[in-house]
């Protein structure tokens, strides 16, 4: 019984919450982003994390997705040690994730910038999320910034990694992120697996290798 409660509610918890999330996306944009959130959500969910690195805050579809795994392992595991880190230079885009307190911090910077501070104070990574500049360069530079401190096994998102039509690979839509997605798999075989999905510009599952199945 002690089991069965200590599941209960934080699954309880968590349906509400995402039934409340799918319907307010839905006022606002009824499909793609629905979509693309049930997808982070399912991803975060599964790889039952600790800590989330966000590039990109942007509009906060995935970071309402990253929060909602974290809200479900903190209350699962009853412990604090949960975060989202979100980075964004745009100073509004993190101030609707203030009231979810200490379970975000929130980085107004570049990740240029961010990647620095990291460096001085490592904190391990289980989930980074890249979706901040969308050049090849930007793209590849945060992922060679950050990726030293996902965890093995743990996992790295990667979006924009499959543009709908050549049109979208102007920097105003997809840009040349594919392009990094291309390197990882050529250069970084040997501790990254990757795999695109592609459907919402595409989204790369990138895998750090750390276990007797790779």
């Amino acid at each position: 019984m002690k089991d069965i409660a200590r599941t209960f509610l934080p699954s309880v918890a968590l349906a509400s919450r995402h039934s409340l999330d799918l319907v307010s996306l839905f006022l606002r944009r009824p499909h793609d982003q629905i979509v693309y959130y049930n997808l982070l959500f399912s991803i975060a969910i599964a790889t039952e994390p600790k800590v989330i690195l966000e590039l990109g805050t942007g509009p906060g579809t995935s970071s309402r997705a990253f929060i909602r795994a974290l809200q479900y392992w903190s209350a699962f595991r009853n412990t604090g040690d949960t975060v989202l880190h979100t980075c964004d230079i745009n100073p509004n885009l993190g101030q609707r994730l203030r009231k979810f307190g200490g379970l975000v911090r929130i980085h107004t910077m570049t990740t240029d910038e961010l990647a620095l501070q990291w460096k001085e104070r490592p904190t391990a990574v289980d989930l980074l999320y890249i979706d901040a500049g969308h050049s090849h360069e930007q793209s590849l530079r945060d992922f060679t910034n950050f990726s030293p401190f996902v965890i093995p096994r743990g996992l790295i998102l990667m979006h924009d990694t499959h543009p709908l039509t050549e049109r979208h690979e102007a920097p105003s839509f997809s840009g040349g992120v594919w392009k990094t997605a291309q390197v990882i798999k050529r250069e970084y075989g040997k501790d990254f697996e990757i795999s695109t999905i592609p459907a919402l510009c595409g989204v790369s599952v990138i895998r750090k290798a750390g276990g007797k199945y790779f």
